[in-house]
């Protein structure tokens, strides 16, 4: 049975800060980025965030200063054999009934979290997903297309494999920025998640990653609006076109320039539909939908007045 405390080089009453400045004074000495290609002093720093990794954390050490009352690995299993409580039935009430032996003896691992047994799968998570959220232009959420989107993960961190050392900060984790291209998909509506599976957070004990999941907001258009297939576009005529009637073009979201009749008559916000010339994606097409706005002049000349005067009176409409 491994001894911690002489590990770290400190005493059995050792308080946590104490047990804190050790780990790091033995760290900075045997750190592998300080002696790479050392095997020896590489086993030893292990050795060294092994312990930290128990006596650190208050639960666990409990748990070891139990054991080591007990005098660790078979030596004190002759009690069984007399009635008393055996070392072996000892750990394997905290290890869930899944103990192994190296050289004879009890593998901390099994307690500890530093090995994987059959009677540990309940140690497997799932890593947690992730969220987040993207602005895309109007015409990427209409037609598709890629985007660049920044990753923020968390990995356990190579140096300590996850036991806590001076690279990570003692967490076991360090963070990990990716930039990664997303598909936009087609007629991408506003509020669409699109999940990529596998992206998220990192799992524990050897279970899957979580996923990414990205909300997708759609920029505004200063020409263009969608509902689901068709597209919207403002047109603005004057009174007199409304009223008697006119032609105008209009640019289309696919690019094309088309002729529309504007019938005599037409109030504002009138609707002109063009057949299947919104979007299209996946098979289907929208239409294409031409909203009127209506001018009124502002500034008028007499002469322009009486006309409209004697228009009102001709209609009998009060003025």
């Amino acid at each position: 049975m491994k001894d911690y405390y002489k590990i770290l080089g400190v005493g059995d009453k050792a308080s946590e800060a104490e047990i804190k400045k050790a780990y790091r004074e033995l760290a900075k000495k045997y750190h592998p980025d300080i002696n790479k290609g050392n095997k020896e002093l590489e086993n030893r720093f292990k050795d060294i965030s092994e312990a930290y990794a128990v006596l650190k954390d208050s639960k666990k050490r409990a748990e070891y200063d139990r054991m080591r009352q007990f005098g660790g690995g078979r030596h004190y299993s002759q009690g069984q054999q007399q009635g008393g409580f055996s070392f072996d039935d000892f750990a394997s009430f905290f290890s869930g009934g899944g103990t192994r032996y190296s050289n004879g003896g009890f593998d901390f691992g099994d307690i500890f979290g530093f090995g994987q047994s059959r009677g540990h799968k309940n140690r497997q998570q799932k890593g947690k997903d992730i969220r987040a959220e993207i602005t895309v232009p109007f015409d990427v959420a209409a037609r598709g297309g890629k985007q660049t989107v920044t990753l923020e993960q968390v990995e356990t961190c190579a140096e300590c494999r996850g036991q806590g050392c001076i690279v990570c900060g003692q967490s076991g984790q360090r963070p990990r920025t990716r930039r990664i291209s997303v598909n936009i998909p087609a007629a991408t509506e506003e509020g669409k998640m699109i999940r990529l599976k596998g992206l998220g957070q990192p799992g524990l004990g050897g279970a899957p990653a979580g996923d990414f999941y990205l909300k997708v907001h759609v920029k505004p258009d200063s020409q263009y609006e969608r509902k689901g297939y068709d597209i919207y576009s403002d047109l603005t005529v004057n009174a007199i076109q409304a009223m008697l009637g006119t032609k105008a073009r209009v640019r289309t979201f696919n690019g094309q320039t088309v002729q529309v009749n504007i019938p005599q008559g037409s109030q504002p916000g009138k609707l002109l539909k063009l057949p299947h010339m919104g979007l299209e994606a996946h098979g289907k097409k929208g239409d294409f939908y031409v909203r009127l706005n209506i001018s009124i002049p502002e500034h008028l000349g007499e002469k322009s007045k009486k006309l409209l005067r004697d228009f009102a009176t001709s209609a009998g409409i009060t003025l």
